[in-house]
């Protein structure tokens, strides 16, 4: 893992990372993300074929758009660092990181690997090491996330509203409410009983009830909630 450039992004109070890697290295990285963060949306299952074409180019050496990670730590903390000193540091909170853009391509990547370990394919070693960009958020807060969610998640397989909101509305999930179980995207349930409520239904009506308005959250509308935060933090 080497870093080829640093620039600090002042709308989100960040720095980004370019970094280049090798698919080996990020398949180990990326058991970590995946395994490690309940935000973290599932695999779409709708694509295969697209993502099918993506291993096949992976495969022969085609150099695919950069995967975007954020890391959540103290922004300042990351700009006087050495290069080896920030690599150590992401290396050392891995299980902290999370896929902005790019999930889809991370999950096509496992799948490579592991094909190529099953079949003890000649060409694996050639394959895992070839080069892997990636930038990496480092500092990023929540809201940072949600922003840059939005602005970069307009690809094959956009991140839905339902989503969206829940990651903006993440902390009140933690704390929990009494015989209460609130139900992410990402857990793939259903409400069984009276005592089970889809975490979005809840927020959007909570939000309906506050400003009075029975239509449902859509993107413009996180956008502005976004802001909003954004002004009172």
């Amino acid at each position: 893992m080497e870093i080829k450039d640093k620039i600090f992004d002042n709308r989100i109070n960040s720095l980004n990372l370019l970094i280049e890697t090798t698919i080996e290295e990020y398949y180990t990285l990326s058991k970590d993300i995946l395994d490690n963060n309940e935000f973290q949306r599932r695999r779409v299952k709708s694509s295969s074929s697209v993502y099918s074409l993506l291993k096949t180019d992976l495969r022969q050496g085609c150099v695919i758009p950069p995967i975007v990670l954020a890391l959540s730590m103290e922004a300042e903390a990351g700009k006087d660092q050495s290069d080896d000193d920030l690599v150590n540091t992401i290396l050392g909170h891995k299980e902290k990181l999370i896929i902005l853009d790019g999930l889809q391509r991370t999950y096509t990547i496992r799948d490579l690997v592991n094909e190529l370990e099953s079949k003890d394919d000649p060409e694996k070693n050639t394959i895992l090491k070839r080069k892997l960009r990636i930038e990496i958020y480092l500092g990023i807060n929540k809201l940072g996330i949600l922003y840059r969610m939005l602005t970069l998640n307009t690809g094959q397989t956009p991140m839905s509203s339902r989503h969206q909101i829940e990651i903006i509305y993440s902390d009140y999930i933690k704390d929990g409410i009494d015989d209460i179980k609130l139900i992410k995207e990402t857990d793939g349930d259903t409400p069984n009983n009276e005592s089970e409520y889809k975490f979005r239904d809840i927020i959007e009506g909570f939000t309906s009830y506050i400003e009075r308005d029975y239509l449902t959250i859509d993107r413009t509308d996180i956008l502005d909630n976004e802001l909003i935060l954004t002004f009172f933090l």
